[in-house]
């Protein structure tokens, strides 16, 4: 499903020649897969347009302590603290920044990204053959750092692919889209637990049950209902048609292309702040999907398990019919239906707590026994 709230230019006429598109979701989602099929299906259908795939799993050393790497604790997530795991992070955005700028010559520094952490990754930090292997991989791979004079008249799409799972981690993004004024897409890899588990379990380098358990917690959703700048959407299903949903993503890349990202975008406007505040601010409502999606996925796991003769077919209607009753309570509360869930709020703005978190699974169990609880 992809969610376009904007018109758009023609076709003939593009204002940007560079999208970056952000992938996110579980490990073994399938994120990689998509991107080397959406990859093939865009240098395919437009011959003038290159794709850097840029593969956080390729780049990145397995073997960086998960303790430290952000994953535990959104603290690493956060301007202020810097992990060895970001430091590797932050240099892949740099790296990205730098042919951004050859692309985009008036703009001559990234100081709006990079330059605000604390301790910003240099070449001294990152081992010489992780930086050289990062570089090769990005820079490398794009067409203008070949060349002196960069063809205009060439597409770049950027697909940026990784988990993703922390809207500030997605964000550092749209800010390198605004600075460098690109077209900016994310796209939600919608995968059941259980089959990112199975499929986790095959690959060749395991992410642990408990690692994917917390970032199934902590995934935070892209919500363009909320956050304007996630306007340009798409949710694809990985139980559904990949190839109509990677056609569906390419005319999205097509219309981000048409409309960037402007610099004085960045900021929401202030009436945009005030009614975030009110309702319910995002933290909440994402905070109630992941712990909703939670639920769901228990629940599928105990329905398997008391009853083995369950096909696949009833086990997708099962999670296909709880999942859209997690979404109908998630349009109640964005609507500002509360009163299931809280009494007492200061100032129409509602804090995530224990509290909240019981009544919300309360909620859905109740509509879950009976729909018209709703």
């Amino acid at each position: 499903m992809a969610h376009n709230n904007c018109s758009t230019h023609s076709e003939e006429q593009p204002v940007s020649t560079v999208c970056i598109v952000v992938m996110c979701g579980l490990p073994a989602s399938g994120k990689t897969t998509f991107c080397h099929q959406l990859k093939l299906l865009i240098e395919q259908s437009r011959p003038e347009t290159h794709v850097i795939h840029v593969e956080y799993d390729e780049l990145i050393p397995n073997n960086i302590d998960l303790s430290t790497s952000g994953v535990e604790s959104k603290q690493d997530a956060d301007e202020n603290h810097t992990s060895v795991w970001k430091m590797y992070r932050q240099y892949i955005v740099r790296t990205i920044c730098s042919v951004l700028a050859r692309l985009h010559p008036t703009v001559r520094e990234c100081d709006n990204v990079t330059h605000h952490h604390t301790s910003e990754p240099s070449d001294d930090t990152i081992p010489t053959e992780i930086s050289t292997n990062i570089n090769r991989n990005i820079a490398n791979n794009c067409e203008c750092c070949h060349t002196t004079n960069v063809d205009h008249k060439f597409r770049h799409v950027f697909l940026i692919d990784d988990n993703m799972f922390y809207q500030s981690m997605r964000h550092s993004y749209y800010k390198l889209a605004g600075q460098y004024e690109t077209g900016f897409v994310e796209i939600l890899m919608d995968c059941e637990f259980d089959k990112a588990l199975k499929t986790n379990r095959a690959r060749s380098v395991v992410v642990s049950e408990e690692t994917m358990e917390t970032i199934r917690d902590r995934l935070e959703t892209p919500n363009p209902e909320l956050n304007l700048w996630e306007k340009y959407t798409l949710v694809v299903d990985t139980g559904g048609l990949i190839t109509q949903q990677m056609k569906d993503a390419t005319t999205l890349i097509n219309t981000a292309v048409n409309n960037p990202v402007r610099r004085d975008e960045e900021e929401l406007d202030s009436e945009q702040k005030q009614r975030c505040r009110y309702v319910c601010s995002t933290n909440v409502i994402h905070q109630a999907d992941n712990c909703l999606r939670g639920r769901i996925s228990s629940l599928m796991a105990e329905i398997k398990c008391q009853d083995r003769r369950l096909c696949g077919e009833d086990l997708r209607n099962l999670g296909t019919d709880m999942n859209n009753k997690r979404k109908t309570i998630l349009e109640l509360l964005r609507s500002g239906d509360v009163k299931r869930i809280t009494s007492h709020h200061e100032n129409n703005e509602i804090v995530w707590d224990d509290e909240l978190k019981r009544n919300i699974e309360e909620w859905f169990m109740d509509i879950i026994n009976d729909p018209k609880n709703e």
